[in-house]
């Protein structure tokens, strides 16, 4: 059975319901949920980043936002988002432990399809403890978040990441981060500064 999305108008309107598939070849605006999930080690923040599982259809084993996806028409943001964390990231979280970081429209386009998403951010602080990847996802990497600003920029060719599932260390490569719009970097940039020093 496809998945059905709502879909918007330039204004975000709900302008009707369609099959996914549907929605990336005509380019409507839909709606997208990221959590970008940090935690505290040696009194250092680092941001986690999910690695995606290596059969993924688009980008398998790239670096990805912690845990996202889309929302279906009917769900709700954050009925669908606690869905996409539990699936992804095997956590049971509750509305109060997510914390909104706004919303960036971007628009992607490759492969046929035009993705443009309205992108609805949130930061979750995660205390440690097991983390049951599901099987979308190959593992979860630490990067200390004074690396990140860089690296997402690609002034910083690399880093070194630190899986939450094994404790092994990788060499995390720029070129190998899922694209998303400078806008939306520096949304995330700026939004991530202001959450940690809330904290």
């Amino acid at each position: 059975m496809d998945e059905l999305l709502d879909i918007f108008n330039e204004k975000e309107e709900k302008t009707g319901v369609k099959a996914r598939e549907e929605v990336h070849r005509d380019g409507d605006w839909h709606e997208t949920f990221h959590c970008w999930v940090l935690t505290k080690s040696d009194s250092e923040w680092h941001m986690l980043l999910q690695k995606r599982a290596f059969d993924k259809a688009d980008y398998p084993g790239f670096y990805d936002i912690t845990a996202a996806g889309h929302i279906e028409s009917g769900e709700g943001l954050i009925p669908g988002g606690l869905r996409e964390i539990r699936e992804e990231l095997g956590l049971s979280l509750e509305r109060s432990d997510l914390t909104p970081a706004g919303y960036v429209k971007e628009e992607l386009s490759g492969k046929g399809m035009v993705d443009r998403e309205i992108c609805r951010l949130f930061f979750y602080t995660w205390t440690g403890g097991d983390m049951p990847i599901g099987h979308e996802v190959a593992d979860v990497l630490a990067v200390p978040l004074k690396q990140l600003s860089p690296w997402l920029t690609g002034e910083k060719e690399r880093v070194t990441g630190v899986s939450v599932c094994t404790g092994k260390t990788e060499d995390m490569k720029a070129v190998s981060l899922v694209p998303h719009t400078s806008v939306y970097r520096h949304h995330l940039i700026s939004a991530v500064s202001e959450y940690v020093e809330k904290l």
